[in-house]
């Protein structure tokens, strides 16, 4: 796209092409899929560390530029999410949106989740010494919304194992 714009081929906003249309004003925009492929691949390749590449499951569930990503990777019935902060927010993770992307018959109505986080602000001064928080729930259903508060460029991997063979 990029290179069929650079000899002549009118493909940029308003018809435009050449180098001039490329490094103007809206060439940033066109520049920036470059910079997207980067994270995807990186983001790619972070996830796979957590699960058998060949059984897995890989989808983005939110996102804003310049905000925060949050990406999830199945292997088999269990969910590994990871997600990265620029600015202080809380991210809220909904389970229904992983339970209803598992086949039905791995689903499972109540599940373990392993939290490992950044430590923000409102947590205790050991665990913000220590620089990361570990926290682990049980009984979490299929409708569980989970809310984590991250600090800024913080981040966090939750990993939810069904902890029962009940299926829907």
């Amino acid at each position: 796209y990029m290179a069929m714009g650079l000899v002549g081929v009118p493909v940029f906003a308003g018809m435009m092409a050449g180098p001039a249309a490329l490094f103007g004003k809206t060439g940033g925009y066109v520049i920036g899929y470059i910079a997207i492929a980067g994270v995807t691949a990186a983001a790619r390749a972070a996830f796979s560390l957590f699960t058998d590449e060949a059984r897995g499951t890989l989808c983005g569930l939110r996102g804003e530029p310049d905000d925060f990503l949050v990406c999830a990777r199945r292997a088999g019935a269990v969910w590994t999410v990871g997600a990265f902060t620029v600015a202080p927010t809380t991210l809220t993770v909904r389970v229904e949106d992983l339970w209803e992307r598992l086949p039905e018959a791995a689903r499972a109505f109540d599940y373990r989740m392993d939290v490992v986080r950044d430590p923000h602000a409102k947590d205790t001064a050991a665990d913000r010494a220590a620089g990361v928080v570990r926290e682990t729930r049980t009984g979490v259903a299929p409708d569980a919304r989970i809310c984590l508060d991250l600090a800024r460029g913080g981040g966090f991997t939750l990993t939810l194992t069904p902890t029962t063979e009940e299926t829907s």
